[in-house]
């Protein structure tokens, strides 16, 4: 093992109370470059993943349920756009973005999921159209290619990690993400989570929510 990789270990996702030998939470996570990537090839966040899927819960999932019998919205077909998947909650929401249709990265206006939020004759949700900031919203996260690696760890992740790693993984009171999870695989970083590290507690969550976690931030900051 690499003499580095101990002390990486015990950086990632350091806790909130504790700070490590060098460590200044008043950096930024770009001031220390020497312990971490190029600028230019450092991973900066996760796309707009958490604030397109925070749309979604608000404008969204009262209509489009995880429960299929409660959605009352199976006839979308009507719209002329075929017929839609209505899963929206972040358990499901990557999985029906993959779906045919969805998203269009050549016309962003011909894909399903924003040509229903942009049109206004029959707008979505119902009681009346979306903002220009909040379609600002959906097409930014699309013109960043639609990362979505884990819908249900991006919304883990401001809940549990944010307020110590900042909501762009830049850094407070713990490290950049940027500059510890280098090398890092999700595996890795889920035993981490769960089992703490270090300086660093156990996260309070279970194994299946670690790994979400886990694959978020590793696909958000790692390399």
């Amino acid at each position: 093992m690499s003499p580095a990789r101990p002390l990486l270990l015990a950086l990632l996702l350091a806790g909130c109370d504790a700070e490590e030998p060098g460590y200044s939470p008043t950096k930024s996570s770009t001031a220390d470059t020497a312990a971490g990537p190029p600028a230019d090839d450092a991973r900066t966040g996760d796309g707009g993943l958490y604030a397109v899927v925070s749309l979604v819960q608000r404008a969204c999932v009262d209509c489009h349920s995880a429960t299929p019998s409660e959605a009352g919205v199976d006839a979308l077909a009507a719209y002329g756009q075929g017929a839609a998947p209505i899963h929206f909650d972040p358990a499901v929401f990557c999985e029906t973005m993959a779906a045919e249709d969805m998203i269009d990265f050549d016309r962003i206006e011909d894909g399903l999921l924003y040509s229903r939020l942009a049109q206004l004759e029959q707008p979505m949700p119902p009681d009346g159209p979306l903002s220009s900031t909040e379609l600002r919203v959906v097409r930014d996260w699309i013109d960043g290619g639609a990362l979505c690696s884990s819908a249900v760890g991006a919304v883990a992740y401001r809940e549990q990690c944010a307020g110590c790693h900042g909501t762009e993984g830049e850094g407070m009171t713990a490290p950049a993400l940027g500059l510890v999870l280098d090398g890092h695989d999700q595996d890795t970083v889920s035993d981490i989570i769960l089992n703490g590290t270090g300086d660093m507690p156990p996260v309070a969550v279970d194994a299946a929510l670690a790994d979400e976690l886990a694959h978020y931030v590793v696909d958000a900051w790692g390399r």
